[in-house]
């Protein structure tokens, strides 16, 4: 008899963590019932094979109709939010989503559970005025086709296989929802935090890379920091390029420069130069880089602030500094060619492809 049991409903001692034993009980369970009203109804009913075949169709609308009621009510809800913590805060990660998740369905399920508790309690009369007329209706032509002999209340068997059918479909679908819908919603959301945090490990390889900078690049910095204190970069110099940074539309997402400052490495006078520093770069695989912008009018030399737009992958993208003696330079160690893009203080766009200078060594190039 344990045996019956457990191959008709599973191992009771691991319920909650499978509980597919249980659909499959409960599913033999309707369908042995099916089975031995659709034999009764054989031998009491004139007309047997209308008779089966309508009691099928009333029995499995009814269990169609509790089924999505108890959907609805066993619908998971989803927080509708995806939170990273960052720095003790925590803020909504829209970074690594193209599309939010869409809770349409949930909102419906919400709106109509509650519209079917209210109507219910308002309407308890009329529903129970709708259960008769129903099983009026459906036990009419059995008691009509009904063998002589058989002293069977049609009435109360239509009543009973419309509420048991209804309430089967609710309680299956709705154990359905709470279990096996939650757990595959919860993998498609794991599922979703593990790209996200490969693509974050990604950056962060890839920062690193551009970022382990020698000793000699921590002096330069050095230096840009001293310049940068004898030569104060202007504030409105810095907002209004940040506005018209974040204005610019993104062409190509690997390569996030690339188109968005006009393309050409001169225009207005000015020239955008790129310079392998040999031999300065003391982590194998990176290269020290100098970019270098100046004028090509010896009488109408660079001056002022002039920003350096880098890839994205850099922990500081936009780089400042002030052009001195016509020329206005960084230098950067990096481990492939991207496109770098410059705006100076006068307003004019320059844009260069570290990919098309010549005198790199060939694994700094991508293709």
């Amino acid at each position: 008899m344990t045996k019956i049991i457990e191959w008709f409903f599973g191992d009771m001692s691991s319920r909650q963590e499978n509980p597919n034993g249980l659909y499959k009980g409960i599913i033999v369970t309707i369908l042995t019932i099916t089975i031995i009203i659709s034999i009764m109804l054989s031998f009491i009913t004139k007309n047997s094979i209308a008779g089966i075949i309508t009691f099928i169709m009333v029995a499995g609308a009814c269990f169609a109709c509790g089924g999505a009621i108890g959907f609805l009510f066993g619908l998971p809800k989803s927080n509708g939010k995806s939170n990273n913590v960052s720095n003790g805060k925590n803020e909504t990660d829209i970074h690594h989503n193209d599309f939010e998740d869409n809770t349409n369905l949930q909102e419906v399920s919400d709106w109509l559970t509650k519209i079917i508790v209210g109507l219910s309690l308002i309407k308890i009369n009329t529903i129970f005025s709708w259960l008769e007329n129903a099983a009026t209706n459906f036990s009419n032509p059995y008691k009509e086709s009904c063998i002589e002999g058989y002293n069977f209340d049609f009435y109360a068997f239509a009543y009973s296989v419309i509420i048991l059918y209804f309430l089967i479909g609710g309680g299956l679908l709705y154990l359905w929802a709470r279990t096996n819908l939650s757990v595959i919603f919860s993998l498609m959301s794991k599922q979703k935090k593990l790209i996200s945090e490969k693509k974050d490990l990604v950056k962060t390889i890839q920062e690193l890379k551009n970022e382990n900078a020698p000793a000699h690049d921590m002096n330069k910095s050095l230096d840009e920091s001293i310049n940068n204190i004898s030569y104060q970069i202007s504030d409105a110099f810095k907002n209004a390029t940040e506005v018209i940074y974040n204005s610019k539309a993104i062409k190509y997402k690997d390569d996030l420069q690339k188109g968005r400052w006009g393309s050409k490495s001169k225009a207005g006078g000015y020239i955008f130069e790129a310079n392998y520093n040999s031999g300065q770069s003391s982590t194998i695989g990176m290269h020290s880089i100098t970019l270098s912008i100046r004028s090509l009018d010896a009488e109408k030399p660079l001056n002022g602030d002039v920003a350096f737009f880098l890839h994205d992958t850099f922990r500081d993208p936009i780089r400042y500094t002030k052009a001195i003696n016509n020329r206005a330079e960084i230098t950067i160690t990096a481990w492939e060619a991207f496109v770098v893009g410059a705006r100076l203080e006068n307003g004019i766009e320059l844009e260069l492809d570290l990919n098309n200078i010549k005198g790199f060594p060939s694994d700094f190039y991508w293709a």
